[in-house]
């Protein structure tokens, strides 16, 4: 609950929101955010059948807008790594695919659960969440394995890319570490760890990894992509010594240049074009 809140704060503050890749993540924050707000607020409201089935007609909107804004950062990537291409001009379009499809999914959810059994029949007996009796709760599961499986093709695609860029000698092994690295970096906003909970009834044990994987999603999200984002920790320190003046001690800005070394896109990108035009060097994920 912590972690998209401070991920809103970071991106809000980072001076840098109306940037394609922060609208994204301050997306992507938001509604996992109201998703986790109204889980906790409303899953046991289950004695006023009108408050259950709002909250879990906004429970199903946020978290399929989140799904959605996961596959805007797949694309995102993809485009930006492999084909190098920059989307500025298209967040218009991801803002309205992104926050109206899980509107019109959920509009289908209600529709259909009206038709058959009565609204009612929505919701679970047990806690304010889609039924699976009425098999209202395969819209949702099928939605989420067809943006997952998407998502994972694109982080092999990009993977694949980032290890086959003519690699000889230690290059091999660094492009190797870029590689790992990447996957390591992109699995939490890519929400791959969700396939686990798709599978999860086929054995105990992929309850238990989806469990430990997706309550630190938020986390490492933050972690990674805040936390160690140069830009973002540059803007802090920057209000920090303008609250504080006398904590600066006259250290002059000197990262102004540096590369964001947690965007894992911006650093393939600087190697492709290291890679394609001199053929020299080897950025490094240190």
């Amino acid at each position: 609950m912590v972690e998209p809140v401070c991920k809103l704060n970071a991106y809000w503050h980072s001076g840098d929101v109306h940037q394609p890749l922060s609208q994204i993540r301050v997306s992507l924050a938001g509604s996992l955010g109201a998703g986790q707000i109204i889980f906790l607020a409303g899953i046991n409201q289950t004695k006023n059948t009108g408050v259950c089935i709002t909250v879990a007609a906004l429970m199903q909107y946020f978290l399929m807008a989140a799904f959605c804004w996961m596959l805007v950062e797949g694309i995102y990537l993809y485009l930006f790594v492999v084909k190098v291409y920059n989307i500025n001009n298209k967040m218009s379009i991801y803002h309205v695919m992104s926050w109206g499809v899980p509107a019109v999914m959920v509009a289908i959810s209600l529709s259909i659960a009206a038709g058959e059994d009565g609204i009612q029949s929505f919701v679970s007996k047990k806690y304010c969440w889609m039924s699976s009796a009425n098999r209202l709760i395969w819209i949702f599961a099928a939605f989420v394995v067809m943006i997952e499986v998407f998502n994972l093709l694109i982080l092999v695609r990009v993977i694949k890319e980032m290890t086959t860029m003519q690699p000889t000698g230690d290059k091999h092994i660094q492009q190797i570490r870029l590689g790992i690295r990447a996957c390591v970096v992109m699995i939490p906003l890519l929400g791959v760890t969700w396939l686990f909970g798709l599978v999860s009834p086929l054995h105990k044990a992929f309850v238990y990894i989806f469990t430990i994987l997706n309550s630190t999603q938020g986390f490492l999200i933050f972690l990674l992509h805040c936390v160690r984002n140069t830009q973002i920790r540059e803007r802090f320190k920057g209000r920090i010594n303008r609250i504080f003046p006398a904590a600066n001690n006259g250290i002059a800005a000197k990262r102004t240049s540096q590369v964001n070394q947690s965007d894992v896109g911006a650093l393939q990108l600087r190697a492709i074009e290291v890679q394609r035009c001199s053929d020299a060097g080897v950025i490094e994920l240190n």
